[in-house]
């Protein structure tokens, strides 16, 4: 067998040269007390370190609170004065905190009160309405005035039936109050003060009359209108003080309600010692004691009444008339509005009493103004917000031809379809601008001309006619212009004057040629030098006496007629003429000679 490690066996006792004895005892001595010193340094370190005391403590400190609190209210009585203190700290610092703390619990009774309240006046008005204009209401104000009391106050006093005022819930051991009620528009003195009234009246009528002390007073009568309802409970006493004749039901209602509060709150009234807090939860029940009844009376219509309501039913008549009519008419002019040719109607708005009209509007459509008149619509109420567009109404496109094209009075206008129809008679100008600037409108694809006629293309070939037929005669032999030929050429330069300015107006060059003759009794070549003679006195008369600028061709013809009989004077004397030609577009025939 192998022999045992010393630190499987250690020796205890004995020793040797190195030591050993010493090293033994201090491991034993750990085996004995070593746990023990653990134990007590653990002990030392949790009594010495706070943090660690402070958490033991946080874990049975709310169990200790809830023991102690079951047993007696010691613990909140030392806990108040520190948590007072600590609640007027706060509110100095920052009142918010503890206003936002209580809110849910003080907004709803709030609210309630200022309902009630608000209650209370709108009947007060509503009798007050009722008796203003009627001859109680007369009567009632003379006594007012008499009594010098308020009106409201009479009025009240006549037409109430009762009025529960108050409630007071009081502890019947110690007879202090545990909640009150007030109904709107009430004078209330202490409520302490008032239930120790009660109690001491409640003990002078027990000991005075030798009362069972189950037996109490119910009914207290306070002046010629108020009464005191008093309900007695084994521990809690409801005393209503109203006023007026209430009905016997309202008692029956009360002792249901005492009831309840016994069965709610039956515990908190056993254990109370002067803290109404826990019966904050009863005002529920006492505020649904509070009420007011009026008399029932047989309501008469004043004639004055009467009146008034003839005048507002007439008002409402006429302002429902006006305001039919109007919108009728407003109607109207808007159906008026998207009929009229170059106006599209987007929307309306009433704003501020106007009417605002929003839409699409042609430059050159009407104004809407202009066909209403302000007794069918009052246009001055109307505000236009138009956006401009080119509108392809037949109508508009009419108007926008006539104001591009600007056509003369003998000019008119029409559409076919998408084609412009010019009928009747105009310059050549105008015929050129119409060919320019017929197409360019909005709405127009063709222009037809077929029946519009060129005046100054006619007055061209009427002048051109009358000067082809004219002819000047000369004498026999002569070349010379004879006297009474004078003033035909005088008009004749008037007409080739004419002729020049509807040249340049029809863009033509226009030249005349002036053909000379003879009779047949001379040689043919004494007829050619004598007709080209005639030919150019008749020029030069033109150039000279005429002030004629347009070119001049004179052209020598010999004998008119070659006839060998020509025998009579008067054939003879016909053909001894100069004759003229118009010739249009002839520059080229007539060079720059004239």
């Amino acid at each position: 067998m192998a022999e045992a490690s010393p630190k499987a066996r250690p020796k205890l006792v004995g020793g040797n040269d190195s030591g050993q004895p010493a090293d033994d005892l201090e491991i034993l001595r750990g085996i004995i007390v070593g746990p023990e010193k653990t134990r007590i340094h653990r002990l030392e370190n949790r009594l010495d370190e706070s943090g660690i005391r402070a958490d033991e403590l946080s874990r049975v400190l709310p169990d200790a609170i809830a023991r102690c609190t079951a047993k007696d209210q010691k613990i909140a009585r030392l806990l108040q004065p520190t948590i007072e203190e600590s609640i007027r700290v706060s509110v100095q610092k920052n009142p918010e905190v503890l206003a936002d703390a209580i809110f849910p619990l003080m907004g709803p009774g709030i609210r309630k009160a200022i309902a009630s309240t608000i209650m209370g006046m709108i009947q007060s008005f509503n009798q007050l309405l009722n008796h203003s204009f009627s001859i109680q209401g007369l009567k009632w104000r003379v006594e007012a005035l008499r009594t010098r009391k308020p009106y409201a106050e009479i009025v009240l006093l006549n037409t109430l039936l009762y009025q529960v005022e108050q409630v007071f819930l009081i502890h019947r051991k110690n007879g202090l109050v545990l909640q009150h009620v007030v109904g709107p528009s009430v004078k209330f003195q202490d409520p302490d003060l008032v239930s120790g009234m009660l109690t001491a009246i409640q003990d002078f009528v027990r000991d005075s009359f030798d009362v069972a002390a189950d037996q109490s007073l119910d009914t207290l009568r306070v002046g010629s209108d108020r009464s005191v309802w008093i309900e007695q409970g084994p521990k809690a006493i409801l005393a209503a003080v109203i006023r007026g004749t209430p009905p016997v039901e309202l008692r029956d209602g009360m002792a249901d309600i005492l009831s309840d509060i016994h069965r709610t709150f039956n515990p908190a009234l056993d254990q109370y010692e002067g803290d109404a807090v826990a019966f904050e939860a009863a005002r529920e029940e006492l505020l649904s004691c509070l009420g007011t009844e009026f008399r029932a009376s047989e309501k008469k219509t004043s004639p004055l009444l009467w009146v008034i309501s003839s005048v507002l039913v007439a008002a409402v008549v006429l302002w429902a008339f006006t305001a039919f009519r109007l919108y009728r008419r407003t109607e109207a002019f808007l159906a008026t509005l998207r009929d009229q040719p170059g106006i599209v109607l987007t929307g309306t708005e009433k704003r501020g009493g106007r009417l605002l009209i929003f839409g699409l509007k042609d430059p050159l459509a009407d104004n809407p103004g202009n066909r209403l008149s302000a007794s069918y619509f009052p246009t001055d109420r109307v505000d236009y917000r138009w956006r401009p567009y080119v509108s392809l109404e037949p109508e508009l496109i009419m108007m926008r031809a006539h104001h591009t094209l600007k056509p003369p009075p003998t000019v008119t206008l029409s559409l076919d379809k998408d084609v412009l129809v010019a009928t009747g008679e105009a310059g050549h100008a105008w015929i050129r601008r119409f060919h320019a600037l017929g197409t360019a409108s909005a709405g127009i694809s063709q222009i037809r001309t077929d029946n519009l006629i060129d005046t100054d293309l006619r007055a061209l070939q009427v002048t051109r006619q009358r000067i082809e037929s004219l002819r000047i005669f000369f004498p026999f032999g002569a070349s010379a212009i004879a006297p009474d030929q004078e003033p035909l050429l005088t008009n004749l330069a008037r007409d080739i004057h004419t002729v020049e300015s509807l040249s340049k107006q029809l863009g033509r060059s226009i030249g005349l040629r002036i053909v000379g003759y003879t009779d047949v009794s001379n040689s043919m070549t004494a007829n050619l030098k004598l007709s080209h003679d005639r030919a150019e006195a008749v020029r030069r008369f033109l150039i000279d006496n005429g002030k004629v600028n347009i070119a001049i061709m004179a052209v020598g013809m010999g004998s008119y007629s070659m006839a060998a009989d020509e025998t009579d004077d008067r054939l003879r004397a016909g053909s001894r003429f100069a004759g003229f030609e118009l010739v249009v577009d002839a520059g080229f025939m007539f060079g720059t000679d004239r």
